[in-house]
């Protein structure tokens, strides 16, 4: 994001406000590791970045209680955003601006909601833009297994936080993204955020179209040598479908007010 969002996504929607003609650009001028081109296959890239706007309600637990309930839509050329909750709040993310409708709502993690959760589904589909890079990491092994790993960091210049970092880990049998650490470091320092890593673990991977999404996530805390330690949410995904693109998907009533940063 600009100097955008956060979970590592901070950095990663900062690619999302370029343009699709800019970013067409950048990747012709970067070379990308082997990692990146195995998840493109295996995930089907080219086929996700044509299929139009993606569909889906997502359910949101952490602690036990729930974070969220809503209608989410991603289009995978322009990342238009939108979270329609079930208590009647718009959130959508257009033409470089979010918008938060009715005016009068709020909603403190607004910008947090309309970048994570969206990034979250689209993350194999997000390593091939400019400002990204990648080393190897020496711990593979997650909950006993071994994976193919990855330590992802930012430039500087990209998106609101630009000191997150992920971990990715690749399951070599089925060649699909398995897992993802990360650090936050929006609204906090890195020394700060790297005191409490997070990952998500993607489950039960549904083919949508021909492309596998993953309809369960689960949230653990996360350390360097340990992998996984304590569990914290959880999400599902459900009713999943690729739409047509149309703008009337990211419309806002006239009772809609910018969230800003």
């Amino acid at each position: 994001m600009k100097k955008l969002i956060i979970l590592g996504i901070g950095a990663l929607f900062g690619a999302c406000s370029q343009s699709s003609t800019e970013k067409e650009a950048h990747k012709t001028q970067h070379e990308l590791p082997e990692f990146v081109e195995q998840l493109n296959q295996h995930h089907q890239y080219a086929a996700f970045q044509s299929a139009g706007v993606f569909s889906a309600d997502i359910l949101l637990t952490f602690g036990g209680k729930q974070r969220l309930d809503a209608k989410m839509l991603y289009d995978t050329q322009t990342q238009e955003t939108a979270l329609y909750h079930s208590d009647g709040k718009k959130l959508v993310f257009t033409q470089d601006t979010v918008w938060l409708s009715p005016d009068t709502a709020s909603y403190p993690k607004a910008r947090f909601d309309i970048f994570t959760w969206s990034y979250f589904m689209a993350l194999p589909h997000k390593l091939n833009d400019e400002g990204l890079h990648f080393k190897e990491f020496p711990h593979k092994e997650l909950e006993g297994k071994s994976y193919a790993t990855q330590h992802l960091s930012f430039s500087n210049e990209v998106g609101d936080a630009p000191d997150d970092w992920y971990v990715l880990y690749q399951d070599t049998t089925s060649g699909l993204l398995h897992a993802a650490a990360y650090i936050v470091t929006l609204n906090k320092d890195k020394a700060t955020a790297e005191q409490d890593p997070h990952a998500i673990v993607y489950k039960d991977y549904q083919l949508v179209d021909g492309i596998p999404i993953s309809t369960r996530w689960e949230f653990y805390g996360w350390r360097k040598e340990k992998g996984l330690t304590q569990k914290l949410g959880e999400a599902s995904l459900s009713n999943l479908q690729f739409l047509k693109r149309s703008e009337a998907l990211f419309q806002l009533p006239a009772n809609k007010k910018e969230v800003k940063l």
